[in-house]
């Protein structure tokens, strides 16, 4: 059976190109298909994917899916996708990219061999602010291009369940910077949805951003 493979860390570009770089390996360009979750995120999308997974290679050993960003997925999406993981077809493999293994459903990351790309993405909560809170408000606006949305959110997510779990609660102000950043991101992923302009979101980040 072929193990499903899930790059989770790093910056969105550096995942997407492990992931072709993996199906690359076994499957010729005839042989890869690929799943923007971002834009194609519902279950009849996954639903085509399944059909074309049972078809054979056309001239590799191997047929690769590729669905990047699969935590975009519905939900419904997701479940319908973990079928097909616990028995992918002999000749067809499936290579996922998520920012993190809390994006996405635990049983989906579980049959998944998950490689990682910046495994010491959450060391200290220094590490967790961003450029964009310090220096003018310039320097600020510019560095707003390289955040991950989607990479934040699941950081700041992990770190208030790591909290949860380790019962550190004696510092409210703490919890309630994350729990803020949290609602920040979701904010910004929800006007992203909705083809908001660049600059709004931007102006929204860095106004709103938690300081300290």
């Amino acid at each position: 059976m072929n193990l499903p493979m899930l790059f989770v860390g790093g910056q969105e570009k550096k995942r997407v190109e492990e992931a072709r770089r993996s199906a690359s390996a076994g499957s010729s360009k005839f042989d890869i298909i690929t799943l923007l979750a971002k834009t194609q995120s519902g279950i009849a999308e996954i639903r085509n994917l399944i059909y074309l997974a049972q078809k054979k290679p056309y001239n590799s050993p191997i047929r690769t899916i590729i669905i990047l960003e699969a935590q975009a997925l519905t939900v419904e999406a997701q479940n319908a996708l973990l079928k097909i993981l616990e028995e992918p077809p002999t000749s067809t493999r499936f290579v996922l990219t998520s920012p993190t293994t809390e994006n996405i459903l635990s049983t989906i990351s579980s049959r998944c061999e998950k490689i990682n790309l910046h495994s010491d993405i959450i060391k200290h909560q220094d590490d967790l602010q961003p450029e964009f809170t310090t220096g003018s408000l310039l320097s600020a606006y510019r560095s707003t291009d390289k955040l991950d949305i989607n990479r934040w959110l699941g950081t700041w997510r992990k770190k208030l369940l790591d909290l949860v779990y380790e019962n550190e609660f004696t510092e409210k102000a703490g919890v309630n910077k994350i729990l803020n950043y949290i609602k920040l991101i979701n904010k910004l992923k929800s006007l992203q949805r909705r083809r908001a302009s660049q600059k709004l979101i931007k102006s929204i980040l860095i106004l709103e951003t938690p300081k300290g």
